[in-house]
């Protein structure tokens, strides 16, 4: 009998079939002998390949790992209402006590998502509510949402972008979408004790926590001024104006009525950010040399302290007992007391605190239980006992 396997090696290295010739007695070829042999080949070819390969990878991984940490390590769940997402990047937060809701994106399974994930435990754990998946549902949570805002009881939330706002004042069992007085694109969305304030460019929507009656409030706007920027605190309602490209001023008030404020501002800020307690107005003035932190009780006796300048992409959380304005790299946090009341020096000046390494600028802050910082890079930052540490969203 001719020994086949010559000419089939001889054939494989030529990429060709391999076919006996006439001399060749086939009917004696033992075809699965043959098989059995070319396939115990391969996998002792595979075997070797795969320890080598195995070996590479694992060298990989080691080198990847140090050099690349991921913000959450868990596979991809399939995507359902509570069920964690990956690769979660923070948009907005909004808090109350150690209630904690962020608007994130992340990996759903093999797709990208919007999420609004909660917390009750101060973001010890979440649970996270998929926004597309509930795109259809007029009582779901509107698809498009990535701004937040909450009032500081159990159940009023709003979550707006620019073109939408919806509400819920059930902890957010259901949600309604809200039909403002205008159709121009908002700018600010906040929420007080008692009322929330929407604005766009030239205009300011009020309605009481807890209801969906939203009306139009006159307010005072000069030649081509705009506002920018809402904030809320207690039982008072602000606006920031701009002219140009300029801050000029705040507008202060209630669903009563607002009343323009001077801001206390260099000429070379670049930009404000506002907010209130209730009992103080606090404003940072941030510019490229030097930002300028003010208080005032009414808006017409301003205190104020110099900082070193701060980026304009910082963010200002007002919090019952203490301010904080954080920008990239840096914080500073002051007690919540007037800054030199009536003249005499602070009791506490403000003072720097560190913030995590690779922190950048920051979209949005919050006030509960702790201060809390969503980060431009998608990182969701916590001000502790201990100081700022980054809180993963998994």
């Amino acid at each position: 009998m001719t020994d086949p396997s010559p000419e089939l090696r001889r054939a494989m290295r030529r990429g060709a079939g391999w076919q006996p010739d006439d001399t060749t007695p086939t009917a004696q070829v033992d075809v699965a002998r043959l098989l059995a042999r070319v396939r115990q080949g391969a996998r002792r070819r595979r075997l070797r390949h795969g320890v080598a390969g195995i070996v590479g990878l694992v060298a990989v991984m080691v080198v990847v790992t140090v050099a690349v940490p991921t913000l959450v390590a868990r596979e991809a769940t399939p995507v359902a209402d509570g069920a964690p997402i990956t690769q979660a990047r923070a948009f907005d937060v909004a808090a109350t006590g150690d209630t904690v809701w962020v608007a994130v994106r992340g990996r759903c399974g093999g797709d990208t998502c919007r999420a609004l994930a909660r917390s009750s435990d101060g973001g010890a754990s979440w649970a996270f509510e998929v926004t597309e998946v509930n795109a259809d549902d007029p009582a779901a949570l509107p698809a498009s949402a990535r701004r937040l805002a909450m009032a500081p009881n159990a159940t009023d939330r709003w979550a707006w972008t620019r073109d939408a706002i919806a509400a819920t004042h059930d902890g957010g069992h259901s949600w309604t979408a809200i039909d403002l007085p205008t159709s121009d694109p908002l700018r600010g969305v906040s929420a007080g004790a008692a009322e929330v304030i929407a604005v766009t460019a030239r205009t300011v929507a009020v309605t009481q926590v807890g209801t969906d009656t939203w009306r139009q409030v006159d307010v005072p706007l000069k030649g081509t001024e705009a506002l920018s920027a809402s904030f809320a605190g207690a039982d008072t309602l602000g606006a920031v104006v701009h002219a140009g490209g300029t801050p000029t001023g705040l507008l202060v008030g209630s669903r009563d009525g607002f009343e323009r404020v001077d801001l206390p501002c260099p000429w070379t800020a670049g930009a404000v950010r506002a907010g209130t307690n209730g009992d103080l107005l606090w404003v940072a003035c941030l510019g490229a040399d030097r930002t300028v932190l003010a208080s005032s009780p009414d808006g017409t006796r301003w205190s104020t302290a110099e900082l070193p300048g701060i980026a304009s992409r910082a963010v200002l959380v007002v919090r019952p007992d203490d301010v904080i304005l954080a920008g990239a790299g840096s914080s500073f946090r002051v007690v919540a007391t007037q800054l030199s009341p009536d003249g005499e020096p602070a009791a506490e000046p403000p003072h720097s605190e560190p913030l995590p390494t690779g922190a950048g600028g920051f979209r949005d802050g919050a006030s509960g239980r702790a201060a809390w910082l969503a980060g431009n890079e998608g990182q969701l930052l916590a001000r502790t006992s201990t100081g700022w540490e980054r809180v993963p969203i998994d």
